[in-house]
């Protein structure tokens, strides 16, 4: 299911160890339309990270509004963000797999526990050929780009 997102004048400041802070997303106004693709690019540092982890509820900011799939994630409840979380799925830029299990494993371990997949490894099948590594299922992560 393809979920649009808006973001209504967001912004999120870090404080640092030193006191300081650094604005890592200030005012950002956008829609990212449902069937579309978007790049977020720009300079090391320049909150393209900050602003994916907002979209995820993985960070909140500090003031705007968040709205995804027409439901508006800022100011969720915990369990409410628990149960958005849930519908997403993320890969980091430095993902964080098991290095010792195959691609498909790794994908199907956040399925562990769900009831509702009744299938869990032809699922992880499905999302791997989804986004192009169907044929990388029996891989290992060091066998795959970090780029």
């Amino acid at each position: 299911m393809s979920m649009g997102a808006t973001l209504d004048h967001v912004s999120k400041t870090y404080l640092l160890g030193d006191g300081s802070t650094v604005k890592a997303v200030q005012d950002v106004t956008l829609d990212f339309t449902p069937g579309h693709r978007t790049a977020l690019m720009g300079a090391s540092g320049s909150g393209k990270s900050t602003l994916l982890h907002l979209i995820a509820a993985i960070e909140t900011p500090d003031s705007g509004t968040i709205t995804v799939g027409g439901q508006v994630i800022t100011g969720l409840s915990r369990q409410q963000l628990a149960d958005y979380r849930s519908t997403i799925g993320i890969v980091f830029q430095r993902f964080h797999l098991l290095p010792s299990v195959s691609l498909l494993d790794n994908v199907c371990v956040p399925l562990v526990g769900r009831s509702s997949v009744t299938d869990k490894r032809e699922r992880g099948r499905e999302v791997l050929k989804a986004v192009g590594l169907g044929d990388r299922a029996n891989d290992l992560p060091s066998q795959l780009s970090g780029g």
